[in-house]
């Protein structure tokens, strides 16, 4: 006989640890045996989706609905299922609701991240920055957050140079991701600091150039360097060499694909 409490601290752990499968066989068996004990519907939801079982995870977070309020991070869950099923609209109420939540500051904060991913994908960008902005309230020493709050209102149609503070705080933060380095360097260069954008640009590591993943990215630092610097600066240089790089790999990609080796 499963005891419903240890059934349940099971299932998050293994959940937590990516396991999935065996966090829903784990929650099945203690279903069976407290089939109205609520938590264990939604605990297996969740398992269910992240495992990939959309519609019996979709199922279980239902079925748990009519026996007690859902956690913040099963509602997100029930809403993602709802987006993955195209049924928007259900997706939309309860998302809405979370976005309430974080204002009034009783959302679960490890649910920041997943929610604001969610908004963006349903192209809610303000409303992916107001979260950011009730994370930041959370977790002020949370790069992620800030830049969010900038990315999200320049996706939302404002202009990426009115939250620059943002982006530096983010740089701050995590002045080892590179990304969001680079946009900081092009709102310095949109608001005519040059020198501040060349500074920038010029402190990116070996390592760090060699994570920037997008062609077009690199070619704009390199032409921006090259108007307003050299040609012959090493980091110009360093800028080309992962420039063609990734021509190379994905030259390569595209031969397989015509050759049919994919």
């Amino acid at each position: 006989m499963f005891d419903a409490n240890h059934a349940m601290d099971l299932v998050v752990s293994l959940i937590e640890r990516g396991r999935y499968q065996d966090a829903v066989s784990i929650g099945k068996q203690a279903i069976s045996q407290h089939p109205h004990d609520g938590r264990l519907f939604e605990v297996t939801g969740v398992a269910y989706f992240g495992w990939g079982k959309i519609m019996k995870s979709m199922s279980q977070l239902e079925t748990a609905t009519t026996l007690k309020p859902l956690s913040s991070i099963a509602q997100l869950t029930l809403a993602k299922c709802y987006l993955k099923t195209g049924m928007d609209e259900s997706a939309s109420t309860i998302v809405t609701h979370l976005v309430k939540q974080c204002i009034d500051g009783i959302f679960e904060p490890a649910g920041f991240p997943a929610l604001v991913h969610c908004l963006a994908q349903m192209r809610r960008y303000l409303d992916a920055a107001l979260v950011c902005e009730c994370w930041t309230i959370q977790e002020p020493d949370n790069g992620h957050a800030h830049y969010g709050i900038a990315w999200y209102r320049a996706m939302g149609g404002e202009e990426l140079i009115h939250h620059i503070q943002r982006l530096e705080k983010a740089v701050e933060l995590l002045p080892n991701n590179v990304d969001y380095r680079i946009t900081l360097g092009f709102a310095y260069a949109d608001s005519s600091n040059i020198p501040r954008a060349l500074g920038l640009f010029h402190e990116m590591t070996c390592e760090q150039i060699g994570c920037v993943g997008c062609p077009g990215c690199l070619g704009e630092i390199i032409d921006f360097l090259c108007r307003y610097e050299s040609a012959d600066s090493i980091t110009v240089t360093r800028l080309q060499n992962q420039l063609v790089k990734i021509q190379n790999t994905l030259r390569k990609d595209q031969d397989k694909f015509e050759n049919g080796s994919f």
